[in-house]
């Protein structure tokens, strides 16, 4: 995809970090590979699931989003903590991101099941009975992020960062 090449999301490559010509472009190619994978995760769900029950439908969307997850969470890890060559890159990667999506996929489908008629889990349901317990653990997160300062050279981070993004 060339809107979202590394010398064009990443400042022109070592050397040149700063000349950017435009800086969120590196999302485009994820959120182009989570709309694809959203319709085939669907379809293979409706053909996989269709003539199990509601509980078990929900049960298999939320295996699934949780192994986005997983699989986010250890390819970051990997490229942080071993740096390969392509680790630089890798921060623009969809795989960087799955993990994003696979909470709005457990998120989308915890509310589809709840007004489908399902109970959610007591800790789901404790949350929403109580907002600022909420609101209080969103500004904890908030908090935490501003105590890490941005890297010198974009598109280069410390393992440090994992916590962040986990």
């Amino acid at each position: 995809f060339p809107f979202a090449t590394q010398d064009l999301a990443l400042g022109g490559g070592p050397g040149h970090e700063g000349h950017y010509a435009i800086p969120q472009a590196w999302s485009l190619t994820a959120e182009f590979v989570f709309y694809f994978m959203l319709p085939v995760i669907a379809f293979a769900l409706y053909r996989y699931t269709s003539k199990r029950s509601h509980t078990s439908q929900v049960r298999a969307a939320l295996w699934i989003a949780g192994g986005l997850y997983l699989f986010g969470q250890v390819f970051r890890l990997y490229f942080l903590v071993v740096e390969p060559s392509w680790a630089r890159v890798a921060v623009i990667w969809a795989p960087n991101w799955v993990d994003f999506f696979a909470i709005g996929m457990a998120t989308a489908t915890w509310s589809a099941a709840h007004h489908a008629g399902m109970r959610l889990p007591s800790l789901l349901r404790f949350l929403g009975d109580h907002p600022a317990i909420s609101w209080g653990i969103a500004a904890l997160v908030g908090f935490s992020f501003a105590t890490f300062s941005p890297p010198d050279t974009p598109g280069v981070y410390g393992a440090e960062y994992w916590v962040r993004w986990f």
